[in-house]
């Protein structure tokens, strides 16, 4: 999404200990694999539970989404499980066991309404929209902000390797990535005052 800003690590932990705290393991698990797998959000709420448990219940290693749920339907991508990602994982599977809701063919993040309907991507803005707010969040963030902030941990982690970043995130084009990465003026003042 144009305009929407990466979160810091700090907003990042806020929202984490928001859902936490709520123990809104749903929304910490919906979110959490935006942040540490960098899936859009209309391909995180495709996801069934099979994508992410295995038949014993344990965590898959990685998340693959179905080509016909990716944006062009053609790139999947599978991205291995972060072990902050397997831990959010873990928790939520024993919320859904002791509800009786752990069905592998089940969505995984199911909307109240119908029976085994994923909820909306304009529930799940609600939602992170919500936790914004009750954390003073305000400008330029919405659920696109955790994908950037994957794309930015991956850009760094690759030791800024371009090419590497995009085909983590998925990208057909270079420069769809480092419009991912695009600068703010703060950042960009401080490179050139820095030049030696």
């Amino acid at each position: 999404m144009a305009g929407m800003r990466k979160l810091t690590d700090e907003e990042y932990e806020l929202i984490e200990s928001y859902f936490s705290k709520r123990k809104k393991l749903r929304n910490l698990a919906m979110f959490s694999i935006q942040r540490w797998a960098g899936y859009r959000i209309r391909e995180v709420l495709s996801l069934k539970l099979s994508d992410l448990y295995a038949p014993n219940g344990e965590v898959n290693e990685r998340i693959y989404i179905k080509p016909k749920n990716m944006k062009g339907g053609k790139n999947p991508r599978a991205i291995p499980i972060h072990p902050k990602l397997k831990e959010v994982l873990e928790s939520y599977r024993e919320v859904l066991l002791s509800k009786g809701h752990f069905n592998l063919t089940c969505y995984a993040f199911q909307s109240r309404k119908g029976v085994n309907n994923p909820i909306s991507s304009v529930q799940a803005w609600r939602i992170l929209k919500n936790a914004f707010i009750e954390n003073g969040i305000y400008e330029n963030v919405s659920t696109h902000s955790l994908r950037k902030t994957f794309c930015e941990k991956v850009y760094r982690s690759s030791g800024n390797d371009i090419v590497a970043t995009q085909f983590v995130m998925g990208h057909k084009d270079p420069v769809t990535t480092l419009h991912y990465l695009a600068q703010n003026q703060e950042r960009l003042d401080e490179v050139v005052l820095n030049i030696i």
